[in-house]
């Protein structure tokens, strides 16, 4: 009995991890059923094991930082303009309970393994998909289930870095390796063709950090690239080109969203106006000259600064800057570690490092399906801080 709870919740939690990067329905089904047969484990004498509140534990050093977002959000919510529907919006908090839940059932280096490969599995699958969609799509760019490009390049983004990660930290022979081998490249590809260039900034910021920690002499192979994607003839140059020329027509639109956003920064300096209205605001704060109607300001900064104030830019710095000092400090502690724990907590740096730089430059922490898979790889990390060879055997 004992052993068909775990084969069972396990099964779901790898579904989950497989449908991460396709369906957000069907992942968020997989994890609820994953985490009841989980709970149902407890009435189990044989699973009522000490060692199943380790991840609990390991969650200890990003306490304070998880618990700063909260409030950041609950003050934001309770000095809005639109109270009611800003405190609406704080359901969108129950996402960070995807850390815990994570760490807690991902125990040991081989499960973390299986969790690793479902996650690549999934992103071969999206991936395909995108390939198979792209000549259908009027604006040629690769789109996986979720049916956006944008969220697409922010999953992608995720499951490329931390399959290069894999590469750089595990041994050939293993059968992680061999898939990480075969998926990246696929990976790849498709955020390529998804032509998103914060996706692909974010990208080479994660690639930057992982050889920077695993091949240090090498570090500027990741730029090289990004220029080399300069030069390119097509619309990879074109891409590339509207990163940083601002007079590139794709920028137009992005500029005036950052200066509304400045605009309304200006005039709610401290807590913003709250989690809604951003539609409306940005119609009264917007250049005459703009076109588009943004429900968002394409710039988490920007964005936060405008919605929540001060509060959410502290708020951001406090949450994200502490993740990140513990990711660094769990990968240093962690140096004879299983190759696997090694891979992980150095995929999840390049995540953290990918994911933040993207964010410069889009709102992905309004990006439901992207921002559940960034908490999944946080709660894969927080797992991994604990682990030893030894615990294989549970």
């Amino acid at each position: 009995m004992a052993r068909a709870l775990e084969s069972t919740f396990f099964f779901f939690l790898l579904a989950f991890a497989i449908f991460a990067s396709i369906s957000v329905a069907f992942s968020e089904t997989a994890l609820g059923l994953a985490t009841f047969f989980w709970l149902i484990g407890f009435a189990h004498p044989a699973l009522r094991r000490p060692e199943r509140w380790e991840g609990i534990r390991a969650c200890a050093p990003l306490l304070v930082p998880l618990l700063a977002w909260v409030l950041c959000y609950l003050v934001a919510a309770w000095f809005a303009e639109d109270r009611s529907g800003s405190v609406a919006k704080l359901s969108k908090l129950a996402v960070l309970a995807v850390v815990p839940l994570v760490a807690m059932m991902v125990r040991t280096p081989k499960r973390l393994a299986f969790v690793l490969g479902a996650l690549l599995v999934g992103g071969i699958v999206t991936s395909v998909y995108g390939f198979v969609t792209l000549p259908n799509r009027a604006n040629g760019r690769l789109t996986g289930y979720v049916a956006f490009y944008m969220t697409t390049a922010g999953l992608l983004l995720q499951l490329t870095l931390v399959g290069t990660a894999i590469l750089a930290a595990l041994p050939k022979r293993s059968a992680l390796f061999r898939l990480a081998l075969l998926a990246v490249p696929v990976l790849a590809i498709a955020l390529l063709l998804t032509y998103t260039r914060g996706a692909w900034i974010g990208a080479v910021a994660g690639l930057t950090a992982i050889f920077i920690a695993r091949f240090p002499r090498l570090f500027y192979i990741p730029v090289i690239l990004a220029i080399l994607a300069n030069v390119v003839p097509g619309p990879v140059r074109d891409t590339a080109r509207s990163a940083w020329d601002l007079n590139h027509p794709r920028n137009r639109e992005r500029l005036f969203m950052y200066e509304a956003g400045a605009r309304i920064f200006r005039d709610h300096p401290v807590t913003g106006i709250g989690l809604t209205g951003m539609k409306e605001k940005y119609l009264a704060y917007r250049d005459p000259a703009a076109k588009e109607h943004a429900v968002h300001l394409h710039s988490v900064p920007v964005h936060l600064a405008a919605s929540m104030g001060s509060v959410g830019i502290v708020g951001w710095f406090v949450t994200f800057g502490g993740i990140l000092i513990w990711l660094v400090r769990s990968f240093r502690r962690r140096a004879h570690a299983p190759p696997v724990v090694r891979g992980a907590l150095l995929g999840v740096i390049a995540v953290w490092a990918g994911f933040v730089v993207n964010g410069l430059f889009e709102w992905n922490l309004g990006d439901v399906e992207v921002i559940t898979l960034f908490w999944t790889m946080i709660g894969l990390a927080t797992a991994a801080s604990i682990m030893t060879e030894s615990q294989d055997q549970n």
